[in-house]
């Protein structure tokens, strides 16, 4: 074999590693939506955890065969298996909606529970504390509190806050579940 011979055959190898290595990568980047999706932070009960334009405190979780709430006459009594924790939310940066999530149990929950509910974006360096409660078909032996920043799209549906934080509070408890938790004493006494 003759040297120029040799020399373009191992140039166009070289090149072929070049081409296969750079359809690899490609085959690694994210696209827009993964990119720009929520960078998670992790914490514990008791840990203010702190992401780009959101931080949050899960203070307290216990578990309950019933939550109440209301008051006089309009008392509700809803018996099953809940997941009760109360929490601190504050935006950090922007106006924003937290959305908060439960996973346990292979699945992901959400509630209607909570006194997060707000027709408005919260301000930063407001701290918001309330409750939250999860049903799940049973209790779990573990969980993650996952809180997300929402905006709204141009057609005014919630999606996920751009290149944001994703807040992911593993819950613990201890004991037994109890028979009743009141979601208005404990949002008023924050524990």
């Amino acid at each position: 074999m003759k040297a120029g011979t040799l020399g373009r055959s191992v140039g166009a190898v070289c090149a072929a590693v070049l081409l296969l290595g750079a359809a690899l990568l490609w085959q690694q980047m994210p696209d827009k939506l993964q990119s720009w999706g929520p960078i998670p932070v992790r914490a514990n009960v008791g840990e203010r955890a702190e992401g780009r334009n959101l931080a949050v405190t899960v203070h307290s979780t216990r578990l309950a065969r019933e939550v109440t709430f209301g008051s006089g006459d309009d008392v509700k009594m809803l018996p099953g298996f809940w997941v009760v924790s109360i929490v601190s939310y504050e935006s950090l940066a922007e106006p924003a909606r937290p959305r908060f999530g439960l996973e346990a149990l292979g699945r992901t929950y959400s509630t209607s529970l909570n006194g997060f509910e707000m027709l408005t974006d919260t301000q930063p360096g407001f701290i918001q504390r309330s409750v939250l409660a999860f049903e799940t078909p049973e209790f779990p032996a573990v969980a993650t509190l996952v809180v997300k920043n929402v905006s709204r799209d141009r057609f005014g549906n919630d999606v996920n806050a751009p290149l944001d934080s994703e807040i992911r509070i593993g819950l613990s408890w201890e004991g037994e579940p109890a028979r009743s938790v009141d979601l208005d004493t404990a949002a008023e006494a924050g524990s």
